[in-house]
């Protein structure tokens, strides 16, 4: 993900959650809480390398993305189950995003299947992208790790 900046990554964050969550989420400059935070992931290689594409929504912030995505009342939502498939559904369209902008038309990737992430699972891992996000007070974080 050598040409792949922060910007570019919030960009496309900011438009697949308002596109398919209807969800308005803006950068943000303060501290967030991650109470309750649930996390999903997509792993990509390419011709740089193994790359992890990492999700992190707090419980209210997975409560909205389910309710948006799926269209259902926020007390219908368990953020274990409709939160978290809805969070690895929005790392599935990003990550496919993010190596449609970065492949063009030559460049060969292998996108893996979503899952949770139940660690950090970055030991011997840089962070090369990150974003933080505020969705109406409720914390989620986009980011990047090239695997070693």
């Amino acid at each position: 993900m050598t040409d792949f900046d922060a910007d570019r990554l919030q960009d496309l964050t900011q438009d697949i959650l308002g596109k398919m969550a209807f969800m308005f989420v803006e950068p943000a400059m303060d501290e967030l809480d991650f109470g309750g935070s649930l996390r999903a992931c997509v792993d990509f290689k390419g011709p740089d390398g193994t790359d992890r594409l990492v999700l992190e929504g707090s419980a209210g912030f997975l409560t909205e993305l389910a309710s948006g995505l799926l269209g259902l009342e926020p007390d219908e939502v368990d953020k274990n189950v409709e939160g978290l498939h809805s969070l690895k559904e929005i790392a599935n369209v990003l990550a496919g995003e993010i190596i449609r902008e970065c492949g063009g038309e030559h460049a060969h990737f292998t996108l893996g299947i979503p899952y949770a992430l139940e660690d950090t699972g970055t030991e011997g891992a840089v962070e090369t992208v990150a974003c933080n996000f505020d969705a109406m007070g409720q914390a989620f974080r986009a980011s990047i790790v090239h695997q070693s």
